[in-house]
């Protein structure tokens, strides 16, 4: 893993590997009622989520970036390594590089096919080139260690389940007036826009209680 990313999309969770920090970036409540006119239960639960959003926030932009810019900052001064070639060989001199993508996989695949005990020249190279991306990784993760990106990692894992909790709550809360309907769907579109179908149903039982087609 060469560097890492910050998590932009809220439930994708998942290991760093990109190239570059990208701050998280959550909308703010854009629900306009007010407790008034929205179920008080509702109005607490969208609160409550907001709440959950200002905190994975203040997490990323407190924690995680920076650990993630240190981390990228120090993997970047991690040198490469060139293999030098044996004599005979008439491709790039610079082919068996830490650096080369082409290279690095044909070193992958001959010392995954290649037996053990070949001494051709280029099974060579390639178990040789294998060595230094091995060290490199070992030493990105002395990084990621350091810089404390391990640490923010291992939060991150357990830190959305109070986020879809909350988010699940207002999803199956039971409308009871056209203010709590529209409540309900200006957080959906500012939460994912109904991204998927899996919405869809609950919004038209609400329909449909509202309607008297449902208890």
């Amino acid at each position: 893993m060469e560097s890492n990313t910050t998590r932009r999309g809220l439930l994708c969770i998942g290991t760093a590997a990109a190239t570059m920090a990208v701050p998280l970036m959550i909308a703010p409540a854009a629900v306009a009622a007010t407790p008034d006119a929205v179920s008080p239960a509702l109005f607490d639960l969208i609160s409550q989520f907001d709440a959950v959003h200002a905190k994975i926030n203040r997490f990323y932009d407190n924690v995680f970036n920076p650990a993630v810019e240190r981390s990228n900052t120090m993997r970047a001064s991690i040198p490469h390594v060139t293999i030098p070639p044996s004599p005979n060989w008439r491709d790039d001199q610079l082919f068996w590089s830490t650096d080369n993508r082409v290279g690095v996989a044909m070193a992958k695949s001959l010392v995954k096919h290649e037996p053990r005990t070949s001494r051709r020249s280029d099974v060579v190279c390639a178990r040789k080139l294998i060595a230094a991306i091995h060290r490199r990784d070992r030493e990105g993760k002395r990084i990621d260690k350091i810089t404390g990106l391990d640490a923010a990692n291992k939060r991150e894992v357990g830190i959305y389940d109070p986020f879809t909790k909350a988010e699940a709550a207002i999803y199956a809360f039971p409308v009871a007036s056209m203010a709590d309907l529209k409540a309900k769907l200006a957080f959906i579109e500012r939460d994912d826009g109904m991204d998927g179908d899996d919405l869809l149903p609950l919004v038209i039982r609400d329909v449909a209680r509202l309607s008297g087609g449902e208890a």
